[in-house]
């Protein structure tokens, strides 16, 4: 069986979309290759190879990523960006690192979004009043307050686009997958198990080993070798992974065993 190729970044769901684009971060940026493009333009920008193999123009101002085959959107963003940093002192401030600065309250919630997530922190984490009026009165008065609700709705929407990538990308991938999975007891005295499955494989075109938890679901009881190969085979369809597992590793508990006996007939 076979491995996945996904587009998505990141350990990091660092990858999100904006009306149907794809916005890529610092984190996502594998290496940065040398370019013979035109000198007046690209003396701007860096040619970035992120980490789906995609290829994409830094602006070396702002750090902004645009679409390296047009040179009017690069020129026409390098004059722009110019211009902010040399007058627009109500847009821009050049920053310590002598960088522009252009305060976004879009990427404000998505890199909050992305902080709870990676943090296992509260969607109310800064939905406090005080907060709000210190960042507004201290550190950006044009800051708008990021609310619980807000947090919520932005987190799902992260969690769909980068499971659409994972799912995309498995289905034009041509090598082996290996899963991995295990049960999960909920702490602080709930009794609710969890089915946890991670795919593990290697990007094509970076050769770095992926990660991802494909799987993260309510495990009921019984816990027999039958629901566990039903959650399993259910997942592994809606990856497009039935015909691209390379390995698959668990304990050696007796359900564990008789789930793999299930698969393996199933396989055959």
């Amino acid at each position: 069986m076979e491995n996945s190729h996904s587009q998505q970044a990141s350990t990091n769901a660092s990858v999100s979309t904006s009306h149907g684009r794809k916005i890529y971060t610092n984190e996502d940026v594998v290496r940065i290759r040398p370019t013979t493009r035109k000198g007046d333009v690209w003396s701007n920008y860096d040619m970035c190879i992120m980490i789906d193999g995609v290829e994409k123009a830094r602006c070396k101002k702002c750090m902004k990523f645009y679409n390296p085959a047009s040179n009017t959107t690069l020129r026409t963003h390098k004059n722009g960006c110019n211009a902010v940093s040399q007058n627009d002192t109500s847009q821009g401030t050049i920053g310590a690192d002598g960088q522009v600065f252009i305060f976004d309250n879009d990427a404000v919630r998505l890199d909050f979004t992305k902080f709870v997530i990676q943090q296992a922190l509260p969607f109310n984490h800064f939905d406090n009043v005080k907060l709000t009026e210190i960042i507004k009165r201290r550190l950006q008065p044009r800051y708008q307050h990021v609310s619980r609700t807000t947090l919520r709705s932005d987190a799902f929407k992260l969690w769909e686009t980068a499971k659409k990538d994972i799912i995309d990308g498995f289905r034009d991938y041509k090598y082996g997958v290996s899963i991995t999975t295990d049960t999960w007891t909920a702490p602080h005295g709930t009794a609710n198990s969890y089915l946890a499955v991670t795919a593990h494989w290697f990007n094509p075109e970076s050769w770095l080993l992926m990660k991802r938890t494909i799987a993260f679901k309510l495990f009921g009881y019984p816990h027999t070798g039958s629901n566990l190969r039903k959650i399993l085979h259910d997942t592994l369809i809606e990856y497009n992974l039935d015909d691209k597992v390379f390995t698959i590793s668990l304990d050696n508990a007796s359900n564990n065993t008789r789930a793999m006996e299930f698969v393996i007939s199933n396989m055959l």
